[in-house]
């Protein structure tokens, strides 16, 4: 049996002004319908990877250079798309990439800075918590990107990849082991953000390691046997959430159905050296059929709770979500709900339709149950 049993997941980015803020309005609107609750990942950590991006490019070992005809992909399109819309984000970027430079073997980040943003944000869920504004059964929700989604978009050259693996590998579990050591395992969840790496399964990017559909399964998940998942305690929980991206819109590639998810899931899930609690993995919105959902009987994920990523933000009512619902349960019958992401990339406005549509779409499950 699952050990998580509330029945909706918010994945990740809430672009809400504050960390109390993420916890407030996330409670009152459903507390009694999630099982841990994220922190938002305001401020600089908002728009996922690009924070890291930031802490990457000045290290002393690495330097910019221009980016190869051959190395250039889709994801610059969406990237100055998105710049162009927003002005200059990184504007360095538009025509550049990380490159580690001539001679460096071994790099040593200093941090990453999710251990002193979860250990900061924790203390303000457990005042919270005290003071009943958070459900008791409520867990703090820590976001991690999973290891070459954090660099992947940024170094091109495949010679670079071992040693930014190393590098973030290193300093991931320093940040693992130093969030263990200050939040209570019974209050803890742990969620690695694979966003990168299914994109890579699908042929994503021209410039990551070569393989086919199955070499990259393999080498994408392998790297989960690195990363100490033995020391996260077992009453700690641990899952995977699953994403094409939403640079420029979701999604980055459209996935044709949820067969390469559950892969993907599966491996990672076969090589964690401890019970995974939850995976979540996302669907089209078009998916309203059965057969885009075949794949999950395929699914091999042990007493892990499955959320499946059906809420689309940018619908108004629920027709649709009720269509992909019924398609997804002629292959399976229990799960839980989720959006397809987080919403770092939205505005105020989006947000809080997003998160109205959430609501709705649980009262809306509460009645036909």
């Amino acid at each position: 049996m699952p050990r998580m049993t509330q029945d909706l997941l918010m994945v990740g980015s809430i672009p809400l002004p504050t960390v109390g803020d993420v916890f407030t309005t996330c409670s009152d609107m459903f507390g009694e319908h999630l099982p841990c609750v994220p922190d938002g990942e305001v401020g600089p950590r908002l728009v996922w990877v690009s924070y890291l991006y930031e802490r990457f490019k000045t290290l002393a070992e690495v330097e910019f250079k221009p980016i190869p005809p051959e190395m250039r992909g889709d994801m610059d399109v969406r990237y100055n798309r998105v710049a162009a819309a927003r002005g200059a984000v990184h504007a360095d970027r538009a025509d550049n990439h990380l490159v580690v430079r001539q001679g460096v073997g071994q790099i040593r980040l200093k941090d990453l800075g999710y251990s002193a943003a979860a250990i900061s944000s924790y203390s303000q869920f457990t005042k919270l918590r005290d003071e009943g504004v958070i459900p008791a059964h409520m867990r703090f929700q820590v976001a991690i990107p999973f290891t070459r989604g954090a660099f992947g978009n940024y170094f091109r050259k495949p010679d670079d990849y071992r040693i930014m693996e190393e590098a973030y590998e290193e300093v991931a579990k320093r940040e693992l082991a130093e969030i263990i050591d200050a939040i209570p395992a019974r209050d803890l969840a742990i969620q690695w953000d694979v966003c990168s790496e299914i994109l890579d399964v699908d042929g994503y990017w021209p410039w990551w390691p070569a393989g086919d559909r199955d070499q990259k399964i393999a080498m994408n998940s392998d790297l989960v046997r690195r990363l100490d998942m033995d020391k996260l305690p077992d009453d700690a929980w641990l899952g995977f959430h699953i994403c094409y991206g939403t640079m420029g819109g979701w999604p980055m590639l459209k996935p044709e159905s949820v067969a390469s998810s559950v892969a993907l899931v599966n491996a990672l899930v076969a090589k964690t050296p401890r019970q995974t609690d939850f995976v979540h993995i996302p669907a089209g919105r078009k998916a309203f059929g059965a057969d885009y959902f075949a794949g999950l009987a395929d699914l091999d994920i042990g007493d892990a709770k499955l959320y499946l990523g059906l809420i689309h933000d940018s619908e108004d009512g629920l027709d649709d979500f009720r269509r992909r619902l019924g398609a997804a349960k002629e292959h399976r019958a229990d799960f839980g709900l989720a959006s397809v992401c987080g919403y770092g990339r939205c505005n105020p406005e989006e947000l809080a339709h997003a998160l109205d549509v959430h609501r709705a779409v649980m009262e809306d499950v509460a009645k036909g149950a």
